[in-house]
């Protein structure tokens, strides 16, 4: 299945969740936050959240400055 993550598109397996895939990219869950089409996901939902194909997924660093 197909899902844009970060605004690349990937070719995942079904039944993915976004914890899944921020283990994929090596991200840890609280250094981050995610967004499933432009909807902000809670940390507590990561592991039931599943992807579905076309989904897009971002995953946001916070950033210091400005």
């Amino acid at each position: 299945m197909l899902i844009f993550l970060n605004g690349e598109k990937i070719e995942i397996k079904n039944d993915v969740t976004i914890q899944d895939m921020l283990e994929h990219v090596g991200h840890n869950k609280n250094m981050v936050a995610a967004a499933l089409n432009e909807t902000f996901v809670p940390r507590s939902l990561y592991c039931e959240t599943k992807l579905k194909e076309n989904d897009a997924l971002e995953f946001l660093k916070p950033m210091a400055g400005g």
